[in-house]
């Protein structure tokens, strides 16, 4: 992976995050931003809410900030890992779906079929 040039903000608002875990979300970013110009920024929230009783005990949520719109996901969980590994995996999905969308102009509704260049043949 080569040196990739993207501001990521951490927000941890728990005692102690997993170095493991930051570098894991860290190496994610970098990696889906390597080879693209469309990602500016991301920010990382880790919260465990405090008040009263909640069925989760820890929050994750990513914004990546890329154009033309930012993607965000949002994981609860009663476990760490598992808030963390969610909210990476569906900032990945978001982002790979609206790449592949954006990349494919004939299947996007707000270009007409005569402005589209057709599928390259594979």
């Amino acid at each position: 992976m080569e040196n990739v040039n993207l501001p990521i903000e951490f927000n941890v608002e728990i005692q102690t995050l997993p170095e493991d875990y930051r570098l894991n979300l860290e190496q994610t970013l970098w990696q889906l931003a390597e080879d693209h110009d469309d990602m500016t920024g991301a920010s990382i929230t880790i919260s465990k809410p405090a008040h009263g009783e909640t069925p989760y005990l820890y929050r994750a949520s990513i914004v990546v900030y890329m154009r033309p719109e930012n993607v965000y996901a949002d994981e609860k969980s009663s476990n760490l890992e598992a808030a963390c590994n969610g909210a990476r995996d569906a900032i990945v999905r978001q982002i790979r779906e609206r790449r592949n969308k954006l990349g494919a102009p004939w299947k996007r509704p707000d270009i007409s079929s005569e402005d589209a260049p057709p599928p390259d043949p594979k």
